[in-house]
């Protein structure tokens, strides 16, 4: 079970709205008075050439365009640089208290992420297709954590989050199990296409995994071509709190555990799970001037943590029940 850290100060949540809005009203009127100057600029062009249509006009003008196009770009600078603030400001007094409250050792990165992308082996994600915004790594209760918050190169812009889950299971060579959406149709999703061509492909040689869990099979399929070791990797507690994850953030849930040689030369069977949470919102970037915080929420966002480190938690607790 997921234990919260009583220890911990609990995001001030009317403080920081108040500053967020604040935030975004100062950077918003900085904004339009910039559009304003940039408009004034261009427009005084024509007006000079009008005044002086001789060489000296032309110089005049050409300086003017030259001295405009550098405000423009001064201005969305600025831009950027204050949307960092507001982004910076959200999750160092937001999404890091909000972690503190399971575990405070937790590391945030939120920059440079492109030239840290972790290397993934999974026929669902390909890391080419996606930008990461930001990782959580660290351990809870003595279990890896590796979170990626990531958003798609093209086309969509929502959010989701990949979390990389070493299991340490040791399954039987060339197992494969995976956990999709009830997904029929087209989508210019990346992980639909993808979910798409492994049922056109890749699941017509497995097949269909119950595992006992009405709420499951309702929303969710479980592809495999081993069932002894499905079951023991996806144990009741593990159905259940995808179950939950699922009803409290109204998330698709995508999961891949497949022994390593699989999709490498590893000699070794130990398996990492690869779960794409597909979120309808970003969970942990704040957009300025489009994301609304409330209580609601904040403790949406609180259970769909506690339920991801509680997955995180059980899947390496089964791998060890396993092995012993």
């Amino acid at each position: 079970m997921v234990t919260e850290n009583s220890s911990t100060t609990r995001p001030q949540l009317k403080h920081i709205i108040s500053e967020l809005k604040s935030m975004e009203d100062k950077f918003s009127l900085t904004r339009k008075r910039s559009y304003v100057f940039q408009l004034l600029s261009f427009l005084v062009i024509p007006f000079v050439y009008w005044m002086f249509p001789t060489v000296n006009g032309f110089i005049a003008c050409t300086f003017i365009a030259v001295f405009a196009f550098i405000v423009v770009g001064i201005t969305m600078s600025t831009h950027w640089s204050n949307i960092e603030k507001i982004k910076e400001y959200y999750i160092d007094n937001y999404v890091r208290p909000l972690l503190d409250i399971y575990e405070p050792s937790l590391e945030i990165k939120s920059r440079y992420l492109q030239y840290m992308m972790p290397l993934i082996n999974s026929r669902f994600f390909n890391s080419d297709d996606y930008k990461f915004q930001l990782s959580i790594s660290g351990n809870y209760q003595g279990v890896p954590i590796n979170l990626f918050d990531v958003t798609e190169k093209k086309k969509s812009k929502k959010g989701g989050v990949i979390a990389i889950i070493k299991t340490n299971h040791e399954l039987e060579r060339f197992t494969k199990i995976y956990v999709t959406k009830d997904h029929t149709g087209d989508s210019y999703k990346a992980i639909d296409k993808a979910l798409l061509r492994l049922k056109d492909s890749h699941f017509k040689s497995l097949e269909v995994i119950d595992l006992g869990s009405q709420e499951f099979n309702d929303s969710l399929n479980c592809f495999s071509n081993h069932q002894i070791e499905s079951r023991l990797v996806l144990t009741p507690d593990v159905i259940q709190n995808i179950c939950d994850l699922k009803r409290v953030a109204q998330v698709d849930i995508y999961l891949e555990c497949c022994s390593p040689i699989i999709h490498s030369d590893k000699e070794s069977n130990t398996a990492e799970a690869y779960v794409y949470l597909d979120f309808k919102r970003d969970l942990f970037e704040y957009i300025p001037w489009v994301t609304e915080l409330n209580p609601e929420s904040y403790q949406e966002d609180k259970e769909t943590l506690g339920h991801i480190f509680e997955i995180y938690r059980l899947l390496s607790l089964n791998a060890i029940a396993k092995k012993e």
